[in-house]
């Protein structure tokens, strides 16, 4: 394929910003690891890249005047290719050797609240280490893939959604203050190699049939057009279900988000006297309640934990509170009914105070809301 003007222009900016940041690579593993200093190295950086842009400049108007379209892009997208390619091998390795996510030892004795986005991320992807040589094999083989002309397209389509999940990653995680231009620019050589054979990928696509019953007995066919609207009619129950729980609450639904959050005890009285639970293991000092309920999790004083499920009951205030010995998630719910706590509740600005029976005991329980606020989307 010939790109055209446009096309052209673009892909060659995206070769200067490849080229830009294999200069940064060099300088920052030379001239900072010698300890010349991010100063030094910055110059130097600039120092390459003005002939490096003067030359692609030049390059770019000889061969138009001399309308060889098709060397340009071979330039371009050479130069992509390998340089994608240096990447992906660098950064493969070591996730192959499996010593990439090397999280942070101060973050792990860190109230996950607390850690920040590169902590949880790093954290996260370096758990396990199966998921983080799988991630090293999807960048180093597609990576060696780029280098020869008859696989670097295969290369390049395995790439892609490495890529711009590495992209989306610097872009909400916060990784670091170079990493996010270098994925950036890595996705667009990805799209401009991609690009680079749009005819044949559309003809590809429009090839593509497979909706052709004909042949088939008129019963067979039957048959298959009532899967097909079945099908098409379970899919719009299902964007219905979904939508209409997020946009149309319930009253319980509504006054379950207002309780949303994390409470600390701090008054309590028992059969109508205050009482101090010191350690003891049946009372309860931390509520957490979860925006999914089934993930809700107590707190005691000698600092055990139990799942629990709340409840409104038809009282307009009413409420039941049980432990869930089946635990959190997709665990099968076992509720313990001698630790139910049912009565009524009530929310005062950062307050939550219960008032039922628990065990034959008469409680009076006061909460203040510590936060975290609940998790909200963009409406």
């Amino acid at each position: 394929m010939v790109f055209t003007r446009v096309e052209q222009n673009f892909s060659s900016a995206i070769s200067v910003l490849a080229l830009g940041i294999f200069w940064l690579l060099i300088c920052a593993g030379v001239f900072v690891d010698l300890g010349f200093g991010e100063g030094v190295a910055l110059a130097v950086f600039a120092g390459l890249m003005i002939p490096t842009i003067f030359t692609a400049v030049m390059l770019l108007r000889k061969y138009r005047k001399l309308e060889e379209h098709r060397t340009i892009d071979y330039l371009n997208l050479g130069i992509q290719r390998y340089i994608l390619a240096l990447f992906m091998v660098k950064y493969g390795l070591p996730k192959i050797y499996g010593n990439f996510f090397d999280y942070q030892l101060f973050a792990l004795d860190s109230p996950m609240g607390s850690a920040s986005e590169f902590e949880l991320a790093w954290y996260l992807y370096g758990l396990n280490p199966w998921q983080e040589l799988f991630a090293g094999v999807m960048e180093f083989v597609p990576g060696l893939f780029l280098l020869h002309r008859r696989t670097y397209y295969l290369g390049a389509l395995l790439l892609l959604p490495v890529v711009a999940q590495v992209f989306l990653l610097n872009l909400f995680f916060k990784i670091g203050l170079l990493t996010f231009p270098i994925a950036l620019v890595l996705l667009l050589c990805n799209l401009s190699i991609l690009w680079s054979e749009k005819p044949n990928i559309l003809a590809f696509v429009r090839s593509l049939d497979f909706s052709s019953g004909e042949g088939f007995p008129e019963t067979r066919s039957f048959f298959i057009k009532v899967g097909r609207y079945g099908a098409l009619l379970l899919l719009v129950l299902f964007v219905f279900a979904s939508t209409k729980g997020e946009f149309s609450r319930s009253s319980k639904g509504m006054k379950y988000d207002a309780l949303v959050g994390v409470y600390s005890l701090e008054k309590m009285e028992k059969n109508g006297q205050s009482f101090e639970p010191g350690d003891d293991e049946h009372w309860v000092k931390d509520l957490y309640i979860e925006r999914q309920a089934r993930w809700n999790i107590l707190r005691r004083f000698n600092g055990e934990t139990d799942a629990f499920l709340w409840r409104f009951t038809e009282d307009e205030s009413g409420f039941e509170m049980m432990i869930n010995e089946g635990g959190t998630g997709d665990a099968a719910d076992v509720l313990n009914e001698e630790t139910r706590l049912a009565g009524t509740y009530r929310v005062d600005d950062d307050l939550l105070v219960l008032t039922g029976t628990q065990a034959g005991e008469q409680l009076m329980l006061q909460f203040a809301k510590r936060g975290p606020k609940p998790k909200s989307w963009f409406w």
